[in-house]
């Protein structure tokens, strides 16, 4: 029989499932996220996720993580972990002008 927390659990990425349009590897990460203890979801529209410290930025980056889910090994003492989720490729002509802007404003300085 399922614990209360894990059904919780279930709802919640299954709703992530509904709601967003996932690569089959991600489809794949969720199924296998049942087995750990899940700390934190995190999802948004605007901005994202950084890929390698899990921190949300609002400005629009080459590739951008919409879904962040913190979560732990339960079974083994470990550190919390981030898995990142739904990645977006920014509008490369937003992007790019972005970019021009910003480099122009460091040469200014």
């Amino acid at each position: 029989m399922k614990s209360i927390k894990s059904l919780k659990t279930e709802k919640k990425l299954q709703r992530i499932k509904d709601h967003f349009d996932l690569s089959k590897l991600d489809l794949q990460i969720l199924d296998k996220l049942l087995d750990y203890e899940i700390y934190s979801i995190c999802c948004t529209t605007d901005g994202g996720f950084d890929r390698v410290t899990g921190e949300f930025y609002c400005e629009e980056r080459m590739i951008n993580y919409k879904i962040k889910i913190i979560y732990r090994d339960n079974k083994k003492p470990s550190k919390a972990k981030h898995v990142l989720l739904k990645p977006e490729m920014a509008d490369t002509v937003y992007y790019r002008h972005s970019q021009k802007n910003i480099l122009n404003l460091q040469k200014a300085s």
